[in-house]
């Protein structure tokens, strides 16, 4: 009696409702998905260039972004670099430049590499929902054989 329970919870657990009403000789596709790591997003966009890891997560339009950002802030650099000691002159106009081409650039850098990681967890979730697999954590009651089940499904499956 024991072990039928724990089949009908493993069973709530691991299956959608859906797959119950399915006829017996139905049939499944595994789909093995390409996912995106956001560690690599990440580190592509800090240590490569800014945006590089919004382009190995499938989104051009932040890459483009941050990589035009952070050519800008490459060039003021370069031109405010010019006639400009480092010891915090703000005198002339070329060191505001670099001063402030500095500021915009890290803070590029970091918003590159946070926005490289939501990409691929984005791009992964996307993934998941076109393939037939999303997470959907909740509680579901099935009947089987005139008993009511109780369990907690963790993804739903779509075909």
């Amino acid at each position: 009696m024991r072990t039928r329970w724990m089949v009908l919870v493993a069973i709530a657990i691991l299956m959608p409702g859906k797959i119950w009403a399915q006829e017996a000789n139905s049939t499944a596709t595994v789909v093995v998905l390409n996912e995106k790591s956001p560690t690599t997003a990440g580190l592509l966009s800090g240590l490569v260039f800014p945006g590089a890891g919004s382009f190995y997560a499938g989104n051009s339009g932040h890459g483009v972004r941050h990589l035009a950002i952070g050519l800008l802030a490459a060039a003021g650099l370069t031109v405010g670099s010019d006639n400009c000691s480092i010891v915090f002159d703000t005198g002339h106009n070329s060191c505001r430049l670099f001063w402030a081409s500095l500021g915009v650039g890290v803070v590029n850098l970091v918003w590159s590499i946070t926005t490289a990681s939501g990409d691929a967890k984005e791009y992964n979730r996307v993934q998941r929902v076109q393939h037939g697999v999303e997470l959907a954590p909740e509680v579901v009651a099935i009947r089987v054989g005139g008993r009511t089940a109780v369990g907690l499904q963790v993804a739903q499956l779509r075909f």
